[in-house]
Formats: structure tokens, C-alpha cells, sequence
């Protein structure tokens, strides 16, 4: 995810000439993947199912 996160900044900051909005933008699809990874864990899991001991 790491390696999104710098290409899109270097693709964006350098390439297009975005600069620093850029590195903005990819920690906002940074954070952005992460929540949608994580939703799709907690409707897939059977973790509430199990029982703390």
C-alpha cells in the first residue's frame, strides 16, 4: 500500500504538477482503501460469532 501511496504522490506531484495537493489526495486514498479493507473484514469475518473467555 505503501507503494500506491508514493506513486500516486510522485505521479501526481512531479508528473502532472500537482505538487503538494497531491501527497494529500494519496493519504486521503490511503486512508480511504484502508476503511474499505477493513469494512470488507468485518462483513466477511465470523468474529462476532466467537466468544471472549
Amino acid at each position: 500500500m505503501c507503494l500506491l501511496m508514493l506513486g500516486v504522490a510522485y505521479v501526481g506531484g512531479v508528473r502532472l504538477e500537482f505538487g503538494v495537493a497531491a501527497v494529500y489526495a494519496s493519504i486521503i486514498l490511503y486512508y480511504a482503501w484502508a476503511m474499505a479493507y477493513i469494512t470488507v473484514g468485518f462483513y466477511r469475518g465470523r468474529w462476532s460469532n466467537r466468544r471472549m473467555r
